[in-house]
């Protein structure tokens, strides 16, 4: 009876865990939001449009002007926007040249003249600079919305994500219920600003909350309205031989009545 009683109890207890992860994802699913119905295709022909938001960073539509760039994923529940700068890199500029690379590239033309392909690729390695500095993500805007919650999964009708090149803005629009959210992201070229516009149907029900963040190290605070976001970049001077200090940013995130949310990015050498 004893050697019986073992496996019976770990029987029981395999079961048990079981039934527990069984409900753990199911109460996980159910409170995911439902998209139902279709919307439009958008008015602009020239124009890339989704009916789902962005899963991963390759699937954001992208918004800049030249300088400051974001990928908005178009969120329901909580939207990302991820930041970059064109200055923000791990290092500083240095010559690359390879002194080298012309003496070797005869030799190499000679190997493939004879159909010697894997000797000239071996070869085509002296002819390689060092590793360059690395282009770094500078931050994430991230907005947490407070939308309408249901007993069940939330229902998210007519969800369209489009991104318009005629003028360089991303627009979200979906239904909750009987309200219809908007979101609209552009970059300002004379501003040097991101601008966020959020609107809904009826007022005094959109709400949300801004939380500003970032890969590298940095520290936030909030004051008057304005979150800001302090971060240094890596100039990595000991690998790569660059006396350049590393890169200080700063980040302001400011609550505007008219737009909804203004970026504006800083550079500082302090």
């Amino acid at each position: 009876m004893m050697g019986n009683s073992a496996p019976r109890q770990r029987s029981v207890l395999r079961d048990a865990v079981l039934a527990i992860l069984l409900l753990l994802t199911t109460r996980v699913q159910a409170s995911d939001p439902v998209f139902t119905g279709r919307a439009e295709p958008p008015d602009q022909l020239l124009s890339l449009w989704y009916s789902r938001p962005a899963g991963e960073w390759i699937e954001a539509v992208p918004v800049g002007n030249g300088r400051l760039g974001g990928m908005v994923y178009g969120g329901v529940t909580t939207e990302r926007i991820a930041l970059n700068e064109d200055t923000l890199w791990s290092g500083g500029p240095k010559d690359c040249d390879n002194p080298q690379a012309l003496k070797t590239l005869p030799e190499i033309r000679r190997l493939i003249f004879e159909g010697k392909y894997a000797e000239a690729h071996q070869l085509g390695k002296k002819m390689m600079g060092p590793y360059t500095q690395t282009y770094l993500p500078m931050g994430d805007l991230v907005l947490t919305f407070d939308i309408p919650r249901s007993s069940g999964p939330t229902e998210i009708r007519d969800y369209r994500r489009m991104l318009d090149f005629d003028h360089g803005v991303v627009g979200v629009r979906y239904t909750i219920d009987d309200l219809v959210y908007t979101l609209e992201v552009f970059v300002s070229p004379p501003d040097q600003i991101l601008a966020v516009r959020l609107t809904a149907s009826r007022p005094a029900t959109l709400g949300f909350t801004a939380k500003l963040g970032s890969r590298l190290h940095f520290r936030t605070q909030a004051k008057d309205n304005v979150l800001g976001l302090r971060g240094k970049a890596p100039a990595h001077s000991r690998l790569y031989d660059c006396a350049v200090s590393p890169l200080v940013f700063i980040l302001r995130c400011i609550r505007s009545s008219t737009i909804g949310i203004i970026v504006m990015l800083i550079r500082d050498r302090g």
